[in-house]
């Protein structure tokens, strides 16, 4: 629950002689408060956190809503970011959600994100860093997507992971073979616009039945990065891949890659939440270095 503090400070962040009434939390994130306000008889959803503890957050967080605006997929209207000496919140439109089962419209869903993953760019990157969950990513820019996996993604996560107490010698190793052959493992293909957070708590249906993007994390990738993370927690239909198929296929052997997709995910559950994922991560290893 939005405490009376932050509440104040949100009023004198907005603009003091606005009708501003705080109707009640919205449940999910791990990372920051949320709850639905309304202000001048206008529903939003407004997310906070401390400033400090994740600076520019929820300004990384509206660059990536912009980017991903260039696809077919729903994506809330950002009303605006705002700043207190303690707090930082990200305005929002409010979304009604919709019914989200077998019976969604799922196939639709698989192909919008087909057509978004043929939105391309000149390198794999992105034009700043942003988050992913709490902890900030890297983009910086690269020619290849074995050279951007290794010094964007993986190698930075697997040091977070490692310097806290995770991991062996002998698996940093492992993980060394495994980058040094990353071109033969991922197909060659250019950089698509990825959601780069795409697990089921991050898409959802409205109530009209339109798929919708939220907390994104976005960068120019390798497609099958936001494939693999779809089918990290569950949650996504056959339909969906159906969908996807249909309207860009995936390359011969995309279902053994999966795992591999998984590494940076598991590793960044590793930094956060410890020896739990080790074992994922391991198994991955074990597979493909």
């Amino acid at each position: 629950m939005i405490t009376p503090k932050t509440q104040k400070e949100f009023k004198l962040a907005w603009e003091t002689d606005s009708n501003i009434q705080f109707k009640s939390p919205v449940y999910g994130g791990d990372i920051n408060q949320a709850f639905q306000v309304e202000i001048d008889g206008e529903l939003f959803f407004v997310k906070s956190n401390i400033k400090n503890a994740f600076p520019k957050m929820f300004q990384k967080e509206a660059a990536g809503l912009e980017e991903l605006k260039k696809s077919e997929f729903k994506v809330p209207e950002v009303i605006r970011v705002l700043e207190t000496e303690l707090n930082q919140f990200l305005v929002l439109e409010w979304i009604e959600t919709g019914d989200k089962s077998p019976n969604s419209n799922w196939i639709d869903a698989g192909m919008k994100l087909a057509k978004m993953h043929q939105l391309t760019n000149a390198f794999f990157g992105f034009d700043d860093w942003n988050y992913m969950g709490s902890i900030q990513q890297k983009n910086n820019q690269q020619s290849t997507w074995s050279e951007f996996f290794a010094t964007q993604r993986i190698e930075p996560m697997y040091e977070k992971a490692r310097s806290s107490g995770y991991f062996s010698a002998s698996t940093t190793k492992q993980l060394i073979r495994l980058l040094d052959k990353a071109e033969s493992l991922f197909p060659t293909e250019p950089p698509s616009l990825v959601h780069g957070d795409l697990w089921s708590g991050n898409f959802l249906f409205d109530n009209t039945g339109d798929g919708v993007l939220i907390d994104p994390a976005v960068y120019y990738g390798h497609r099958e990065m936001d494939i693999a993370l779809s089918k990290l927690f569950g949650g996504f239909t056959a339909d969906f891949y159906d969908g996807y198929n249909a309207q860009y296929p995936l390359e011969k052997g995309w279902e053994e890659r999966v795992p591999l997709g998984q590494l940076y995910p598991l590793l960044l559950h590793v930094a956060l939440f410890g020896n739990s994922y080790v074992g994922q991560v391991e198994q991955i290893l074990n597979r493909f270095s």
